[in-house]
């Protein structure tokens, strides 16, 4: 059996660490779904949600590369999860994202990757908010019915025409 997993991986930044502990996760058999690298002072942080085979313990991947595990956070099946990318645009406006997620939450769905931005609209040249959500949501969950609420919830909150979008990515 496969499990999506969700670890961050630290280590000292040095030239081919990303690309060893990359190998190290192919070589095991896992298939990195999403992953995010990040620099702080003098280490690297990688974030990895990967398939990875049930034999495999995710401190594989760090003992070759002489890195720290800080966190694995989750095992998860994926024939009970939606793999969704959702990507919300409406007027600027504090607690939007506040708003997604907690709506998010109450289907029990769990964020795998947010991204948060302002963009100016062509034909008003005020700000767009733009919130892109990697997240998996329960199969038992309509994502028709999500989309539906979020765009709802939204718009009554922000009084703002709401541009969103759910794309399924099993």
């Amino acid at each position: 059996m496969i499990n999506l997993r969700n670890f961050t991986i630290i280590g000292k930044n040095r030239v081919g660490l990303i690309s060893d502990v990359t190998k190290t996760i192919f070589d095991t058999g896992s298939n990195i779904h999403t992953t995010n690298v990040k620099r702080y002072n003098d280490d690297v942080i990688l974030s990895v949600s990967a398939e990875v085979p049930e034999k495999v313990k995710t401190t594989d991947f760090i003992i070759k590369n002489n890195c720290y595990l800080i966190e694995d956070n989750l095992d998860i099946m994926k024939d009970l999860y939606n793999n969704v990318f959702l990507k919300v645009q409406l007027s600027d406006s504090p607690g939007i994202i506040h708003t997604t997620t907690s709506q998010l939450a109450t289907y029990n769905a769990n964020i795998i990757r947010l991204k948060a931005f302002t963009t100016i609209a062509s034909h008003s040249s005020m700000d767009l908010f733009n919130l892109n959500i990697d997240v998996e949501i329960p199969k038992i969950i309509d994502l028709a019915h999500v989309k539906h609420e979020l765009i709802n919830i939204l718009d009554e909150k922000y009084g703002a025409t709401v541009n969103l979008i759910i794309e399924d990515i099993n």
